[in-house]
């Protein structure tokens, strides 16, 4: 069981480092997308049973960001 701060790396590249709780991406944590064969920061912030809340900055491809509050995933 995941549980406290890991890193996670999955099938398609990608992947998550920060805390889980009882095998879900809880508490502060960063997202990388695998992206042309790099890892560019998707997201990083707060999270709540594996859904972006909290407080986060979502990072776009085309250099765009958002910074503030995000509810069961959504800005």
């Amino acid at each position: 069981m995941k549980q406290g701060f890991g890193i996670q790396i999955y099938k398609n590249g990608d992947k998550y480092e920060g805390m889980w709780e009882q095998n879900k991406r809880h508490g502060q944590g960063t997202y990388w997308k695998h992206i042309g064969g790099k890892l560019k920061r998707e997201y990083t912030g707060d999270w709540v049973e594996d859904e972006r809340h909290g407080r986060g900055t979502l990072f776009s491809t085309n250099g765009d960001r958002y910074d503030g509050f995000w509810v069961m995933g959504k800005p």
